[in-house]
C-alpha cells in the first residue's frame, strides 16, 4: 500500500502550520506524494473539529473511503455525521457542463456557511483540478477561479488544497498555478510561495509588468532578510548557552540543540546537570561558584547527548549580574571539540605503537647478535615491522592533517614535523615552506617575529608565560592560552586561542608536543557588544542607572575627596507620554540628554537613571563648578526652546559637591535629588500650563478651529445657555469647553485630520480617540479639570449611538448636548477641505432631521428658536451682531 513506508504523524505534524483562510496547492508527480499530504490532511481536520469536503470522480472517491479507514478512521460513522462529504465533479458542475468561477466560489460560500451553521470550527476542503482539465474546462478559466480564491480565503473560514498531477498537467498551466496560490507544497515540504502574484496582480490585464514588480520586490525583502539573519548567524556560530544562578537554561540556541542531539525547545527550563555524569557535578557547581566572583574562564567539558552519546566541548564561560550586583546566571559560548579529542587519543595510540615496534626492533638486533640464520629471519620481520610503521606514521599525519582547527607538531628538536591544512589557510603559509623548520619560525605568522609560543612551554623551558599571553593556565601537562595578536589578518589584528600538550615516549620522555590554534575575534566581539549592552541605556546611548552606581562605588572606596553631583529630571514627560504618545516622550528625552551630554566635559560621568532622571559625576570639582555645569544646562535649555517652539522643554535641577570624605558618595545624592525634587514641585504648574498652551497652539494649527470659530461658538453657546437659565457658573465653565473641546486632536495624525474626503473605517476608529485624549489633557491641566468630564462626553449621540461611552438621553451631560447642536451648526456653516459649506437654511434642516437621534430634540428647538429670533437663518443678515 502507498503509505506503508511513511510517517503519518510526522506529516501532520508538518500540517500543523496549515490554518483557516490558507490557499495552497499541492503539485505531485507519484501517488505516494500525494498520499503523504492529502491523507494527513483530512486526518488533522477530523481530529480538530473541522468539516471536511473532498471534490473526487467515481473511482478516487471510493479510494479515499479505503485509505481513511486504514489509518483508524471509521469513515461510515464521518460522513454519516455529515463531517466528512464527498462530491464528484459532475455534482458540482453547472448543468451546461461549462466551469463557472463565480459559481464555483459560491458553491465554497455556501458550503462554509452550512458547516458554520451546523457549528464546525473551520472547513477544509481539497480535490484533483487536474480532474476539471480532463472534462473540458478552458484552463484560463481555471486559473481565473484560481485567483479569485484569493479574495475569498481571508474573508471565511476555510482552508483548501488544490491538487494538480504534474505528469496530466501542461507545464505553462503549472506556472500559473503556482502563481495563483500564496503556499505552495511539493515532495515532502511547505513552502510560503516566492512566485506567488495577488489576485488583483494576476487578474489585471498589465499583469506581466506587476509580475515583474511584485518579484523583484520579493527578491529586495528577501535579500534583506537573508541578510540580516546572515549578521546573526555570523556572530553567534558557536552554541550558546545562558543558564540562570540555579543552572537552569533559559536560553539555548540552534547550534546547541543541534550539538545535544536535541531541540531548542526541549533544551529550555532543563537542567545543566542534565547534559552531564554525575562525577562532574561537583566540579560543575565549583565553576558556578567562580562565576558568582566574576571570573570568566575556558575550560574542556564531556557532555551527554540526548541519546547518552558523550561529546566533548570548549565552553568560554562568562558570568551575568543584574544592575544591583547580583549574579544571575552566566553565558556559555561552546565549541565541540570531539573529533579533536578523537584524534589525540587515536595520537597518543599511535605514539604507543611506535614505542612498542622500537621495543621489537631492539629484541630482533639482539637475536641477531647470536646467529646469522636468525639475523636472517629477524631482519625480515624488521622490514615488515617497518612497512607497519610507515603505514601508521602516514595514518597519524593524515589524522593531524584533517582536523578542523589549525594545529601543528613539533619534534623534540624544536622543528616542525605536522603543519595541517587548517593552519595553512588561517597562516597563508603552506607545509612545503614550513616542515623541518625551527627557531620558532611557527609564531612568525601570528606574531609577527620569532618568539616561544604556547608549545614550546610544553617543555618546560624558563619562559614567563604570562608575558607572553593576556590569559594563561596550566591544567596537568596541557596548556591554554589566549591573546590579542595585532599583527595578524594584514594586521586587522585577532584574538586566539591556543592549548598544547607535549608527547611523551615509552619512558615518560618528551619527544615533541603538539598546539591547536584557533580564531576567537567573533566571539570576543560579541561579548564586548554583551557588556557594552549591560552597561548603557539603549534610547539614549548614555550610561545607565548600574553604571552610574558602580562609579560611585568607585568614588567612594578611591582617595578623590571633592567630587559634585548634579541631577536633572525631566519635567513633564508622563503628560508629554500621555498626550502625544510615548514616540513624542522618547523624542524629548533624546533631546535632554542631547543637551546635557554637551553641557559636561569628557572626564565627567553622564547617565540616564530612570525613565526621566539624568545625573552626572564630576569629579575633582568645586561647588562654583558644578554650579556653572547647571547654568549651562539652563541656558541650552532656553537657547533650544527659543528655536524650537513645537513643545517646550523643561528640566528640574539640583545639585550639591562635597570637599571632603566627612559626607559619603550616597548622603551627596540624596541631598542632590531632595534639591532637584524641591525645584520640580516649584515649576511643576508651570510646566504643565507651557505644554497645555503649546497643545492649544498645535490645535490651531492642525485644526479647522480659527478664532472666529472659536468666538461664534461661544457666542452661540452663551446665548443658548441663557435661554435655558443655565447658571453663571455652568456659563463661564461652557466658554471654556468651546474652546478646548477638541484639545484631543493634537494627538490625530495630520493624514486623517487633513483627509479630504469621508474616513474609512480603521480612521474613525482612530479620530474618535481624541475625546479620550483630550479627557487624558484635561484631567492633567488644573485649569481644565472642570471641563475634563465635558471633553470626554461631547461626541456621545441622544439615541446611544455616539462615542466613546455610548451614553444616551439626559445620561448625557445638558453642556455637551448644547455643544454638540452649536458646534454642528457652525462647522456646517463653514467650508472644509472635503465639502462647501451649507447655507443655514439647509443646516437648520439638517438640525432637524437628526433631532432626537443625534441631538437632544428639545434644545434644537430652543436653538432654532434663537436663531429666529436672531434672523441668523437670512443671508442678508450678518451672522452675528
Amino acid at each position: 500500500m502507498l503509505h506503508q513506508q511513511k510517517d503519518i504523524s510526522i506529516k501532520k505534524e508538518a500540517l500543523q502550520m496549515i490554518k483557516p483562510h490558507n490557499h495552497l496547492c499541492l503539485i505531485y508527480d507519484t501517488p505516494e506524494e500525494w498520499y503523504d499530504i492529502v491523507i494527513p490532511f483530512f486526518l488533522l481536520g477530523l481530529e480538530q473539529g473541522d468539516k471536511c469536503i473532498y471534490i473526487a470522480d467515481a473511482s478516487t472517491a471510493d479510494q479515499i473511503r479505503v485509505f481513511l479507514n486504514e489509518e483508524g478512521v471509521n469513515v461510515a460513522a464521518v460522513e454519516s455525521s455529515g463531517q466528512f462529504v464527498i462530491l464528484t465533479i459532475t455534482e458540482i458542475q453547472p448543468e451546461d457542463g461549462i466551469f463557472d468561477p463565480d459559481q464555483m466560489i459560491s458553491l465554497l460560500k455556501k458550503e462554509t456557511a452550512k458547516a458554520m451553521h451546523e457549528g464546525y470550527n473551520a472547513i477544509r476542503i481539497t480535490g484533483e483540478m487536474t480532474r476539471f482539465l480532463q472534462v473540458g474546462t478552458d484552463a484560463s478559466k481555471l486559473i481565473e477561479y484560481e485567483a479569485k480564491l484569493n479574495y475569498f480565503f481571508p474573508e471565511y473560514p476555510c482552508v483548501s488544497i488544490c491538487q494538480y498531477n504534474r505528469k496530466e498537467t501542461a507545464p505553462e498551466i503549472i506556472k500559473e498555478v503556482i502563481m495563483t496560490h500564496p503556499i505552495l507544497v511539493h515532495g515532502s515540504h511547505i513552502h510560503h510561495n516566492f512566485y506567488y502574484l495577488p489576485p488583483n496582480y494576476f487578474l489585471n490585464q498589465k499583469s506581466s509588468a506587476c509580475e515583474v514588480e511584485h518579484w523583484l520586490n520579493n527578491l529586495e525583502n528577501k535579500y534583506n532578510i537573508e541578510e540580516r539573519y546572515r549578521r546573526i548567524v555570523e556572530t553567534a556560530n558557536e552554541g550558546i548557552w545562558i543558564l540562570d544562578a540555579n543552572h537552569q537554561t533559559t536560553f539555548a540556541n540552534e547550534k546547541l540543540a543541534l550539538m545535544f542531539g536535541s531541540t531548542v525547545e526541549e533544551m529550555n527550563g532543563r537542567s545543566h546537570f542534565d547534559y552531564i555524569d554525575k562525577k562532574q557535578w561537583s566540579d560543575v557547581n565549583n565553576a558556578m561558584e567562580r562565576r558568582k566572583l566574576g571570573i570568566w574562564e575556558q575550560y574542556e567539558i564531556e557532555y551527554r547527548r540526548k541519546d547518552n552519546s558523550p561529546f566533548w566541548a570548549i565552553v568560554s564561560a562568562t558570568p551575568f549580574f543584574d544592575q544591583n550586583g547580583r549574579f544571575i546566571g552566566s553565558l556559555g559560548m561552546l565549541t565541540d571539540i570531539t573529533k579533536r579529542k578523537q584524534a589525540e587519543r587515536e595520537l597518543q595510540m599511535s605514539n604507543e605503537e611506535l614505542i612498542s615496534a622500537n621495543e621489537e626492533l631492539t629484541a630482533i638486533n639482539e637475536e641477531l647478535i647470536a646467529t646469522e640464520e636468525e639475523l636472517r629471519q629477524q631482519y625480515e620481520k624488521l622490514q615488515k615491522k617497518e612497512a607497519d610503521l610507515a603505514v601508521a606514521n602516514q595514518q597519524l599525519q593524515d589524522i593531524i592533517e584533517f582536523l578542523p582547527d589549525a594545529t601543528f607538531v613539533i619534534g623534540k628538536d624544536r622543528k616542525i614535523i605536522a603543519w595541517n591544512q587548517a593552519i595553512e589557510e588561517m597562516t597563508g603559509m603552506p607545509k612545503e615552506q614550513m616542515l623541518g623548520k625551527g627557531d620558532y619560525v611557527y609564531s612568525i605568522p601570528f606574531h609577527g617575529r620569532p618568539r616561544p609560543g604556547l608549545v614550546d612551554f610544553a617543555f618546560n623551558t624558563d619562559f614567563d608565560p604570562d608575558s607572553f599571553y593576556d590569559c594563561f593556565e596550566r591544567k596537568g601537562i596541557t596548556l591554554h592560552g589566549q591573546t590579542y595578536l595585532p599583527d595578524m589578518h594584514g594586521g586587522k589584528g585577532a584574538y586566539i586561542w591556543g592549548i598544547a600538550s607535549p608527547l611523551f615516549d615509552k619512558e615518560k620522555r618528551i619527544v615533541g608536543a603538539i598546539e591547536t590554534i584557533r580564531d576567537i575575534t567573533e566571539q570576543k566581539q560579541l561579548e564586548e557588544r554583551l557588556k557594552h549592552i549591560s552597561l548603557h541605556d539603549t534610547l539614549t546611548g548614555l550610561h545607565n542607572r548600574a553604571y552610574f552606581e558602580e562609579e560611585m562605588r568607585r568614588i567612594e572606596a578611591g582617595r578623590g575627596n571633592s567630587v559634585g553631583i548634579i541631577v536633572c529630571d525631566v519635567d513633564g514627560l508622563k503628560f508629554v507620554n500621555d498626550t502625544l504618545g510615548h514616540e513624542a516622550g522618547d523624542a524629548l528625552l533624546l533631546t535632554a540628554a542631547r543637551i546635557i551630554k554637551s553641557s559636561f566635559r569628557e572626564s565627567d560621568m553622564v547617565a540616564r537613571i530612570g525613565g526621566d532622571e539624568f545625573a552626572a559625576i564630576i569629579p575633582n570639582s568645586e561647588e562654583n563648578t558644578v554650579e556653572e555645569a547647571c547654568n549651562r544646562i539652563k541656558r541650552t535649555i532656553d537657547s533650544y526652546n527659543e528655536t524650537n517652539r513645537e513643545l517646550p522643554l523643561s528640566i528640574s535641577v539640583g545639585f550639591a559637591a562635597r570637599r571632603d570624605l566627612s559626607v559619603s558618595i550616597n548622603e551627596l545624592f540624596k541631598e542632590v535629588d531632595n534639591k532637584m525634587y524641591r525645584e520640580k514641585l516649584h515649576q511643576a504648574q508651570s510646566t504643565r500650563s507651557a505644554v497645555v498652551q503649546t497643545l492649544m497652539k498645535m490645535l490651531q494649527v492642525r485644526d479647522f478651529m480659527t478664532e472666529e470659530h472659536a468666538d461664534r461658538l461661544q457666542i452661540l453657546i452663551v446665548d443658548l445657555a441663557s435661554a435655558i437659565d443655565l447658571p453663571e457658573r455652568s456659563v463661564t465653565d461652557l466658554r471654556l469647553l468651546a474652546q478646548f473641546h477638541d484639545i484631543g486632536k493634537v494627538g490625530v495624525p495630520d493624514s486623517i485630520l487633513f483627509k479630504p474626503g469621508p474616513l474609512n473605517a480603521e480612521e474613525t476608529a482612530e479620530m474618535r480617540q481624541h475625546c479620550i485624549i483630550g479627557h487624558r489633557i484635561a484631567i492633567l491641566a488644573p485649569d481644565l479639570v472642570p471641563i475634563a468630564d465635558w471633553v470626554l462626553k461631547h461626541h456621545e449621540w441622544w439615541n446611544g449611538e455616539g462615542y466613546p461611552l455610548g451614553l444616551k438621553g439626559e445620561e448625557i451631560p445638558l453642556e455637551c448636548r448644547i455643544l454638540a447642536i452649536v458646534d454642528a451648526y457652525d462647522a456646517m456653516i463653514s467650508d472644509r477641505p472635503y465639502r462647501k459649506a451649507m447655507t443655514q437654511r439647509e443646516a437648520i434642516n439638517e438640525l432637524r432631521n437628526c433631532s432626537g437621534t443625534q441631538f437632544d430634540p428639545q434644545l434644537v428647538e430652543k436653538f432654532i428658536h434663537l436663531l429666529d429670533k436672531r434672523r441668523l437663518y437670512d443671508l442678508s443678515v450678518p451672522l452675528l451682531s
